[in-house]
């Protein structure tokens, strides 16, 4: 796993989707987490005793199971409940095909997977951690996965492919693991971020990033005044999330990338009163600027 410094105290869930409430094998799932990273630190999966499930289901009208797994410095709840997830109807407002909406929206049941500790790594590798269980609970035949910090949905039959990748030989002229591509090649990047739009108060419209806190990064957002374009918007935040990836938090208020001759990004604080409608820890505001002409005399 990527070391580095992450403490932003933010709660690391993910969702993960059944037709009817299930009967999960524990040691099973730990049994695929360790095979689809073999070189990882070994992961333990241990279901509590009944009583402590009984306590659980204490004065619940639904039923529950849990389990608690572990990787390294990670510690993870994960809660199985008999009914819908509460964040169902963000499904519904997903990018997915209507078929596989129609598919994830209809579910019974749900787990929740809650991931702490792990301060010294990058905080994508909690998100990381995240997938490997969730993957596991749909080789046993989860419906599919919420990823509740992008807004990004998918099909166990998307995941399971995602686990087939072999990016081309890196420098070490081996190929990589579906994790080292995240790691290394920032990809396949909809399992650690998204772009999304927002209005402020003031009903002034933004563009913005959704996933970066979570991946130890600041957030960013840009002004939908015309100054830049859609595609353009697009195309900075992409090329933000792979510098990050690859040089770690290292843009803060007051610094400035300038990509070409001609144009540079410069970041501050937020102005008063815009804030994102969903958790992060630091956001960072981007105007763009016309770089100075440079004068030469004779």
């Amino acid at each position: 796993m990527a070391e580095g410094s992450t403490d932003n105290k933010l709660p690391y869930q993910m969702d993960v989707y059944f037709d009817s409430f299930p009967t999960l094998d524990a040691d099973r799932m730990a049994a695929f987490i360790n095979s689809i990273d073999p070189g990882e630190d070994p992961c333990e999966i241990t279901r509590p005793s009944e009583e402590t499930i009984q306590e659980w289901q204490s004065g619940e009208k639904i039923k529950l199971d849990g389990f608690v797994a572990s990787l390294g410095d990670f510690n993870m709840l994960i809660l199985v409940h008999s009914v819908p997830s509460p964040a169902a109807e963000a499904i519904q407002d997903s990018n997915l095909p209507p078929d596989q909406k129609a598919r994830l929206g209809a579910h019974k049941a749900f787990a929740l997977l809650n991931n702490t500790g792990g301060d010294k790594y990058r905080g994508y590798e909690s998100l990381i951690f995240l997938y490997k269980v969730a993957m596991a609970m749909c080789e046993q035949g989860a419906l599919g996965v919420g990823n509740i910090h992008t807004d990004h949905f998918f099909h166990r039959e998307i995941l399971m492919q995602m686990l087939e990748i072999k990016n081309n030989p890196g420098p070490d002229g081996k190929n990589h693991t579906l994790w080292d591509v995240m790691r290394h090649f920032a990809e396949p990047r909809q399992l650690l971020m998204n772009i999304t739009r927002f209005k402020d108060a003031a009903g002034g419209d933004w563009a913005a990033t959704r996933g970066f806190s979570f991946c130890g990064f600041p957030d960013f957002i840009c002004p939908m005044d015309g100054k830049m374009k859609p595609d353009e918007i697009c195309d900075v935040f992409n090329m933000l999330f792979s510098y990050l990836m690859e040089n770690g938090p290292v843009i803060a208020a007051g610094h400035t990338i300038g990509p070409d001759e001609r144009h540079a990004y410069r970041f501050s604080e937020p102005p008063a009163g815009v804030e994102l409608p969903y958790p992060a820890v630091t956001v960072l505001a981007i105007d763009k600027e016309q770089k100075k002409k440079r004068f030469i005399f004779f």
